[in-house]
């Protein structure tokens, strides 16, 4: 069950004196603010008014304070750009990118980020990125800013042959570097994944990796497993309820079929899901 609070709560999770500007954008155009828990595929969410809906946006409350606000002011350039041009133009177009930089212009000129934070705003505001923190760079000048987490470093930074450990449990290899992401084995499966540089992980000794990899075979839920695992057109459902067929594989995400609206939605391949057929 959610619990309201009032708007005043936002201001702990802001960097100070940002607050008011904030607050004011919220208040003119009517908006349902989230403060989230973590998720791993997305900082931020919003969606338009429609309806008796008023605006929502939905932003991670794990976040360091610099990190939410730029997610925050991500998510508000497409309520900015829904406003002025509807659905006509490109969710992450010119037109959405040159509201998002008079938003992050407005900030960096109060000078509410710290010199290296704004050093690298400001070489994105030309072409700020589709995600909120899209840029290497920038995110790993913001994870200077997160609370430390013992025995957790960047996947760039876990040598070569490495082991780390995912949130879920399962238990990665490091390999060579292919571009711009890792190449990571799971040691489980065998299977092959590419990792941004700028993922934080836990790192792992190898000599406790037997029983690691019978904890995550003795946790896996009855009746669940990876979307990569399931056959095409099965069935699952998702966390919300909400079921789906297994279509094609895009690059590296799977395309799936929502049965109630006909809509098309990606799936990664890790993501577990209860079977159905």
């Amino acid at each position: 069950m959610k619990t309201r609070h009032p708007l005043e709560e936002l201001a702990k999770y802001l960097p100070p004196d940002t607050f008011l500007p904030v607050a004011a954008y919220l208040k003119q155009y009517k908006v349902h603010l989230t403060i989230a828990r973590e998720r791993q595929s997305i900082l931020g969410d919003y969606r338009h008014a429609h309806h008796h809906h008023n605006h929502r946006i939905s932003v991670n409350g794990n976040l360091n304070t610099y990190a939410f606000l730029i997610t925050l002011l991500h998510e508000l350039a497409h309520l900015l750009t829904f406003e002025k041009y509807g659905n006509r133009v490109q969710s992450h177009g010119r037109e959405w990118k040159s509201l998002y930089g008079s938003l992050l212009g407005q900030f960096i000129q109060q000078k509410i980020f710290p010199a290296d934070i704004e050093y690298e705003l400001l070489a994105t505001l030309h072409n700020p990125g589709a995600s909120s923190c899209a840029e290497e760079s920038l995110v790993r000048v913001l994870k200077k800013y997160d609370a430390k987490k013992e025995g957790h470093h960047l996947i760039e930074n876990i040598p070569h042959s490495g082991l780390f450990r995912m949130k879920d449990g399962k238990v990665f290899r490091k390999l060579e570097r292919i571009r711009k992401r890792y190449k990571c084995e799971d040691v489980q499966s065998g299977k092959l994944y590419l990792f941004s540089p700028v993922y934080e992980a836990e790192i792992v000794d190898e000599n406790s990796l037997p029983q690691l990899l019978h904890k995550v075979v003795r946790e896996k839920k009855e009746g669940h497993a990876l979307v990569e695992e399931l056959p095409a057109n099965t069935l699952f459902r998702w966390k919300d309820g909400r079921i789906f067929r297994k279509g094609e594989k895009l690059r590296t995400r799977f395309k799936c079929e929502e049965i109630k609206t006909k809509k098309f939605f990606l799936f990664k391949p890790m993501y577990e899901v209860e079977v159905l057929e």
